[in-house]
């Protein structure tokens, strides 16, 4: 008699979607469509939350209230749009729509993904499996072992990352695409640094996490709304997160160069003497100048970790306390034939 082969356990039971799109409403109503693919494929229990990050058009102009609608009956449950006041770029959207969340449906585990289809639905099922081992502790994100874009965004993404690994000492290789936890959207809903860089604020609340590597995927459709200088500030904006650890590595590069090369100097003085051309004042006037530049840059990057250390002290944005000053409404979109 053969041994029976267990089935695999069933996906998290109770998920929400979070979305964060900014005037792409038809690229997010092909995605909806995967998803509710998807979804269905697996038996999963999933609403939708589209981040509404200030679009110049409201969810009522769009087809989202359609899209879903047909011969068969559609496997996500619920479909609400927050709507925000104002253009805030999508990782501070995120950031209020975790606060959100956390407040309306703290019980929830969440998977964030981009709206414009290169976070591929194909791949939560994967990123649920690895959630579920880690025992649903743990923030799962999708680690891009595979680019989709052009040669130039490629090749400054790259220059960017060597940046990153150089000033931090970690590397970056996730973005929005994630499993969260409960636990840890009530952890970074009081993490200011969630304001800034979602993935950033991740790593330093030290919130457990782990990666399953993915391709990312081509965009369904159009253009990407951000610009170079949007993704500069993207991720200047993750850098920031880290400004504490910046500054103190800043502070003793330059502490080192400043001492090797003053080592390397005395230290040719006493092996081969002093050259014919350099007379003793000149080089004690030399030793001086060097020792008052070494003097002014520890106190200059002293002062510059102080005032960073000082500035994380001082007040900012707060997402669970500050989420309601930049929603405007929740918008509740229809979805016919929806699976109770």
């Amino acid at each position: 008699m053969e041994p029976s082969v267990a089935s695999e356990p069933p996906l998290a039971p109770s998920l929400l979607f979070v979305l964060p799109v900014y005037d792409d409403w038809t690229v997010l109503a092909s995605l909806l469509v995967d998803l509710d693919t998807m979804v269905s494929a697996e038996g999963l229990d999933a609403e939708i939350l589209v981040v509404d990050d200030g679009s110049r058009s409201s969810v009522e102009d769009s087809s989202l209230a359609d899209v879903l609608r047909g011969n068969r009956k559609s496997a996500l449950t619920r479909l609400r749009v927050l709507e925000l006041r104002r253009n805030l770029g999508h990782q501070r959207a995120l950031a209020l729509a975790l606060a959100w969340v956390h407040e309306e449906m703290p019980d929830r585990t969440l998977i964030i993904l981009d709206a414009d289809g290169e976070d591929d639905p194909d791949d939560v099922p994967r990123l649920l499996r690895r959630y579920q081992q880690e025992d649903c502790q743990k923030v799962v994100f999708a680690a891009r072992r595979k680019r989709s874009e052009n040669w130039r965004f490629q090749l400054f993404y790259r220059v960017y990352q060597i940046l990153h690994r150089l000033l931090t000492g970690s590397d970056i290789r996730v973005g929005n695409f994630s499993v969260v936890p409960p636990r840890a959207v009530a952890r970074l809903v009081v993490t200011s640094e969630t304001w800034s860089h979602y993935a950033a604020a991740v790593a330093v609340s030290r919130v457990p996490r782990c990666e399953v590597a993915t391709d990312r995927a081509q965009r369904l459709d159009g253009r990407s709304k951000m610009s170079f200088t949007s993704l500069v500030v993207h991720g200047l904006s993750a850098l920031s997160v880290y400004s504490h650890v910046i500054g103190v590595r800043l502070l003793l590069s330059v502490a080192g160069v400043l001492a090797i090369s003053g080592g390397t100097v005395a230290a040719y003085v006493l092996s081969f003497g002093v050259p014919d051309w350099a007379s003793a004042p000149m080089l004690a006037l030399l030793a001086s100048i060097w020792l008052l530049i070494l003097l002014q840059t520890l106190a200059a990057g002293i002062l510059f970790v102080f005032i960073l250390l000082s500035g994380r002290q001082s007040a900012s944005v707060l997402p669970l306390r500050d989420y309601q000053l930049f929603v405007r409404r929740v918008a509740e979109v229809p979805v016919a034939g929806s699976v109770s």
